[in-house]
């Protein structure tokens, strides 16, 4: 059910029960002593009460500013409209007038349904201050996630335009194929992982087109890749894995003995497991080298904050990474 309909239906079901209440305990045997017209009537007169105060009178008056004004008319609608039902009790149904419980009945049903609106207020402004904050919360989630999600791109292009000059200058013939296989990659993130999230195919086709690249780069690297991918229909924040892939070609191809890349991905349900290893080269010279690890800790912890395990440690000369990541369709 929708919440724009349940909310009409809310204030539906109470007052039709209200307006009933009379007629479902009116005696047969004595059907004068309880003027049920009169309570359908002065009901009606109280629901035009509870709206005019919940949504006109209090907001607008009920503040630091008028106050005053909103106590003053408080008392003044109040009586106005416990005089104006003795009237029409007076008027219609002179009988019971000298009755002092109905009497008093019309008194303080007014007040009760006054209050009623004042509880009503006060929750329905609270509830509508919390939704505020959280739509803010969302939006600066969604602003920060968009934020960081730039960063990658062009952090990630500049360490792949990185591997092709290099293949320039050694000329290689392999130069053409990854151009292309770049070209995939750019089109990819320009035009595909601009969303809130992609599907998990995707993004893994994306992860062996980049892996792909870059073993015509280290030919010299023994790098082992091990892919089984069951998620479909589930998708993910786009560009999340590749910082991890990224790093261990960017750290773990240096100047080291006997190099390897070891890459496990593997998906059954929503549960996605990621695990890369690499031996470690020695430290570079680049001040910003752990951008992309620091980058994708902080779009886990947005994206994901109860539904990821993540590792990053050194074991000796290897450095180990693994994730474990819990999507939604």
């Amino acid at each position: 059910m929708r919440p724009k309909l349940f909310s009409i239906i809310l204030h539906i079901v109470p007052w039709l029960a209200l307006l009933l209440i009379p007629y479902a305990i009116r005696s047969s045997e004595n059907p004068a002593a309880v003027p049920t017209h009169f309570f359908t009537i002065a009901n009606i007169l109280n629901i035009g009460l509870f709206y005019f105060n919940a949504f006109y009178f209090f907001p607008k008056y009920c503040n630091s500013r008028r106050w005053f004004i909103y106590v003053l008319g408080v008392i003044t609608l109040l009586a106005a409209l416990f005089h104006g039902k003795l009237l029409l009790l007076s008027a219609l149904f002179p009988e019971v007038l000298v009755d002092e419980q109905i009497r008093g009945m019309n008194g303080w049903s007014a007040l009760f349904i006054f209050l009623l609106s004042v509880v009503y207020r006060l929750a329905f402004d609270a509830i509508k201050r919390q939704q505020e904050l959280k739509e803010r919360d969302a939006e600066r989630l969604t602003s920060e996630l968009q934020l960081l999600r730039a960063r990658v791109s062009p952090h990630f292009f500049f360490n792949v335009l990185n591997s092709l000059v290099s293949m320039a200058r050694s000329k290689s013939d392999r130069l053409e194929s990854s151009l292309l296989r770049l070209s995939d990659l750019m089109r990819y993130v320009l035009y595909e992982a601009d969303g809130h999230s992609v599907s998990v195919e995707k993004e893994v086709e994306h992860l062996k087109s980049y892996i792909e690249l870059q073993k015509m780069r280290f030919e010299d690297v023994r790098i082992t890749v091990d892919i089984r991918s069951n998620g479909t229909g589930y998708v993910i924040e786009p560009l999340l894995l590749i910082p991890f892939i990224e790093n261990a070609f960017k750290h773990g191809t240096g100047s080291t003995k006997e190099p390897f890349i070891d890459i496990k991905l593997t998906m059954n349900g929503p549960r996605l497991l990621l695990d890369v290893a690499n031996r470690i080269g020695k430290p570079g010279s680049e001040r910003n080298s752990g951008i992309g690890l620091e980058n994708v800790k902080r779009r886990l912890r947005l994206a994901y904050p109860d539904r990821h395990e993540l590792s990053i440690k050194e074991e000796g000369d290897v450095f180990l990474v693994n994730l474990a990541l819990e999507l939604q369709r």
